[in-house]
């Protein structure tokens, strides 16, 4: 999953950023997890079945070669939020999205905060989740809440980039990588019309590409690729 920004333009990229003062932070995490991210999107048709809410976690220490997210490897503090506040931004959007993607970076990497985020999805929504790792599902499942994740999840797509497996499928990044269905919701007919990537324009002009598979592009103008 691409999340390689060209150019920093945060306010365009992410919609209602809220980065907590540490001392806030300090008292929320005593009550609720808190999240590293990179970046979010609001509704992506790139990113798996149907119209997805897309999370960037922030910080990954596989660190493959050529990977496509490499402003995702820092785990230094980027945009810290509780999982709550994320959970508010999906519910504004039920009804018009059919699921949540996350993605990095590396999620399993913050352990309890995606599975306090996977917990509330399924507590308070009726949304699908897919989630992709750098991980094989063996060594998910081999991690101290790594059943746990896997339980909550609908699909996960695992395994380390690999640039000498490149992939042209919409799907992954190398053919190396495997899909997992873990629930009935989802079968490898609903992969076929996956989009290789999608271009979108803000109300400011500002060009964000996302997806798997991404066209190259001159880092002219004002654009960012995740």
């Amino acid at each position: 999953m691409i999340s390689h920004t060209l150019e920093k333009k945060s306010g365009s990229l992410l919609s209602a950023i809220r980065i907590l003062p540490q001392k806030e932070l300090r008292h929320l995490g005593k009550q609720m997890a808190i999240l590293n991210l990179h970046s979010w999107m609001l509704k992506s048709k790139a990113n798996g079945p149907g119209d997805r809410f897309v999370l960037w976690f922030q910080g990954c220490s596989i660190r493959c070669p050529g990977c496509f997210n490499e402003g995702t490897h820092s785990t230094s503090p980027r945009i810290l939020v509780p999982h709550e506040y994320v959970m508010t931004l999906i519910q504004e959007l039920e009804g018009r999205i059919e699921g949540v993607t996350i993605s990095g970076g590396e999620p399993t990497e913050q352990p309890d905060g995606l599975l306090a985020l996977l917990r509330a999805l399924r507590r308070s929504t009726p949304l699908s989740i897919v989630l992709y790792s750098g991980y094989s599902y063996d060594e998910i499942a081999a991690s101290a809440v790594g059943r746990a994740i896997l339980y909550h999840l609908d699909m996960l797509i695992a395994g380390p980039f690999c640039r000498e497996l490149a992939s042209s499928s919409g799907v992954v990044g190398s053919l190396n990588q495997e899909i997992h269905f873990l629930t009935s919701r989802y079968s490898p007919s609903d992969i076929l019309d996956w989009s290789e990537f999608e271009l979108v324009i803000d109300t400011q002009g500002h060009l964000t590409i996302t997806g798997v598979q991404v066209p190259e592009l001159t880092n002219e103008g004002s654009f960012s690729k995740i």
